[in-house]
């Protein structure tokens, strides 16, 4: 499933919900589990609570199907989390060891292939496209043809591959240093560390070089300071959520768009979160709605083309686009100064719950929360489900190495006084 899900990014959204929807269906199964409820916590209120302003933003939202349909999947997707964590604690270690094994396998497999199909530019994808012609439907504004042949295929789906690699190169780590003997712990980390090295300097999406980045100085500070990263993360986590509509209208006045020595995707976000900035002014507390901006985009596009008033900021058309390119900004704009205070308290609870993990975990878990921070700080939209796919199953497997080291010190334990 983990193989699966990084060479077909978009079927991260089943992958994750399969075991996370079963996990629920596993506890209420078990009358003196469902007897004593779902264990509740910080992060599971947070998250419900941001959730459920979500639904509520379908009141005056322009897409208000939308805007009730998207943030179920994050309730769901918490709920699944939950009830999983607590059945991985009451799984015998050596099934949860099989699990990691595979998932490993799984990973290890599905990064090299992204890192082969980076470094030759998807000859694999070209291949398959070029063998099997159906494979080309659908995909004919990706793809570049000479003389009936693809000789180029877009940067869309390697990027979304890049983005699931991102997210579960952490938790592999954590698995490694959980699971494996030292000898294959040495070998795995290498392997992690090329992976890591192929991504920053090859891959063409600059999103997953930021967040692996950020993650990466994130374990680096937790290895030799837990408390002093987890404030400096929660500033920074605090200051990304709160002021990010004066921070990006600053970069726009300090003319970063027009900036030659900025890679042309940067110069183009720029502009794209300006507009994004701008039109947060008209509605600063409530927003237009949960995962509107691309249909209130649409509808003010073709007003603006039928009355010629197509407006450029340099080479670039001002729009908002189908989302800001920035979580942060997105929750401002769609769900307002409410969202953005509760989108902050679900990450705050979550650094919260983290202090609870054993301390040998709490350097993993700081460098994923900063990995999807980075993540989200300059690449897709919150709604996009395939994108929380992708995060909630790094944090299944996450869990997952938490709760095997739980049981493997508690056995280990159990050992010592039975001596």
């Amino acid at each position: 499933m983990v193989a699966f899900a990084i060479v077909f990014p978009r079927s991260a959204t089943t992958i994750f919900l399969v075991p996370a929807v079963a996990a629920v269906g596993v506890w209420l199964a078990r009358p003196q589990w469902r007897a004593a409820g779902l264990p509740l916590n910080g992060l599971l209120l947070a998250v419900v609570g941001f959730a459920s302003w979500s639904l509520l933003s379908a009141a005056w939202s322009v897409a208000p199907m939308a805007s009730l349909t998207k943030p179920l999947f994050l309730i769901a997707g918490a709920a699944g989390l939950t009830a999983l964590f607590e059945i991985a604690k009451k799984t015998e270690p050596e099934i949860l060891a099989a699990m990691a094994h595979g998932i490993l396998l799984g990973f290890l497999g599905g990064a090299a292939l992204v890192c082969f199909e980076t470094l030759t530019d998807q000859a694999i994808t070209q291949w398959f496209m070029n063998t099997f012609g159906k494979l080309r439907e659908g995909y004919d504004k990706h793809l570049v043809m000479k003389d009936g042949v693809v000789v180029r295929i877009g940067d869309g789906n390697i990027n979304r591959r890049a983005t699931v690699v991102t997210m579960l190169i952490v938790p592999a780590g954590l698995m490694l240093a959980t699971i494996a003997e030292a000898r294959v712990r040495r070998m795995g980390f290498a392997v992690l560390m090329a992976v890591c090295a192929i991504m920053l300097m090859a891959s063409t999406h600059q999103s997953s070089q930021a967040a692996i980045l950020v993650g990466g100085i994130a374990f680096a500070m937790a290895r030799v300071s837990a408390v002093w990263t987890r404030r400096a993360i929660t500033i920074a986590w605090c200051a990304s959520c709160l002021l990010m509509v004066p921070l990006v209208l600053f970069l726009h006045n300090a003319n970063l768009h027009k900036n030659d020595a900025v890679f042309n995707s940067a110069r183009h976000r720029v502009v794209i979160w300006n507009a994004t900035a701008e039109a947060v002014k008209k509605a600063p507390l409530l927003g237009i709605g949960a995962d509107a901006t691309a249909t209130l985009t649409e509808i003010e596009t073709k007003a603006q083309t039928a009355s010629g008033t197509v407006a450029k900021d340099g080479i670039y058309i001002v729009t908002t686009a189908r989302h800001a390119h920035n979580v942060f900004l997105q929750v401002w704009y769609e769900l307002g100064a409410a969202g953005a205070v509760l989108f902050m308290m679900t990450g705050l609870a979550a650094l919260g719950l983290s202090m609870k993990a054993p301390a040998m975990a709490q350097p993993f878990l700081l460098a994923q929360f900063a990995a999807i921070a980075g993540m989200i700080a300059f690449s897709f939209s919150i709604w996009q489900l395939w994108l929380q796919g992708a995060i909630g199953l790094g944090l299944i497997v996450l869990l997952l190495a938490i709760a095997a080291r739980k049981q493997g010190s508690e056995t280990a334990s159990d050992r010592q006084q039975r001596v």
